[in-house]
């Protein structure tokens, strides 16, 4: 069990009332196994925001021939996504899906919280490649100005707090019985690859085929994501689209880096320590 997420459960904070005229909640016990859903929330939290730190992490030197930050992002997801979950290349099915849609949703909210215009999140997914590439400038550029320096002790903490809350609202609105997703959530786009190779010079494509063909793939239905106006009110929705996401052995070796970092156990100890002083402090 993660010492965290232990931690959280043991504050008593997920067991309180939801509204003012609720009942008191009962003394706090202590759970030897946190529920499933916190659990989850939890950890895609810390993952997505991980991969977020990646990227801004990301120098120039380190894409591959015509891959651009854009597509290293679409890439981080997709593929954070497949190992997270421990997928075959059999594809996703229905359940795992609205895994990988736990994993985004959590992704955008993270880059909301900092600021960022979900139609901005949106349109680096998009099936636009101008688009696509201009959004993914102007995230990089907020997120670089309004976050702390990745791989910093500051942005660490900032993905505790983040995972942290992200876990405890999902536990509240599954305590109310009605579940609307908080932020505006993103999906992968399929087609990157081919936008990969298109944009290569004729000496890179052969190059980028072979990496291809000798990295992970997740073969799903993968859907894409549009900003619509829908019942007076904006929202993102789903377009189906076929699709095969193959990931570079570059952008798995970012992968790696996010998860050992997310999950070592210094950030471990320290997301423990975090949370005994916000429950000292009240403030769970």
């Amino acid at each position: 069990m993660n010492p965290a997420l232990h931690a959280l459960l043991a504050s008593g904070a997920l067991n309180r009332p939801i509204l003012d005229s609720a009942a008191p909640a009962p003394a706090p016990k202590r759970l030897r196994t946190p529920p499933a859903d916190v659990v989850e929330r939890f950890n895609g939290a810390v993952q997505a925001a991980s991969l977020i730190e990646e990227w801004l992490g990301t120098q120039a030197g380190d894409l591959e021939g015509s891959e651009t930050p854009a597509i290293r992002l679409v890439a981080l997801f997709a593929g954070g996504a497949n190992e997270a979950l421990g997928l075959d290349d059999d594809g996703l099915s229905a359940e795992e899906l609205e895994l990988v849609d736990a994993l985004i949703e959590a992704g955008s909210a993270f880059a909301v919280d900092a600021g960022a215009e979900p139609e901005t999140f949106a349109a680096v997914f998009g099936a636009d490649d101008a688009a696509a590439e201009a959004a993914a400038e102007r995230l990089f550029d907020l997120l670089a100005e309004r976050l702390p320096e990745p791989g910093s002790d500051e942005f660490s903490e900032l993905i505790d707090r983040f995972a942290t809350a992200w876990a405890q609202s999902g536990a509240e609105l599954v305590l109310d019985s009605v579940y609307r997703p908080v932020h505006t959530p993103v999906a992968l786009v399929g087609a990157f690859v081919q936008r990969q190779i298109q944009r290569a010079l004729p000496g890179d494509r052969e190059r980028l085929a072979t990496a291809a063909q000798e990295s992970a793939m997740l073969d799903a239905v993968v859907r894409r994501r549009k900003v619509a106006i829908r019942e007076g009110r904006k929202t993102i929705v789903r377009e189906r689209v076929a699709g095969v996401v193959r990931l570079t052995p570059a952008q798995r070796v970012a992968i790696r880096k996010a998860r050992l970092k997310a999950h070592s156990a210094t950030a471990r100890a320290r997301r423990m320590r975090s949370l005994r002083v916000a429950k000292a402090a009240g403030l769970q």
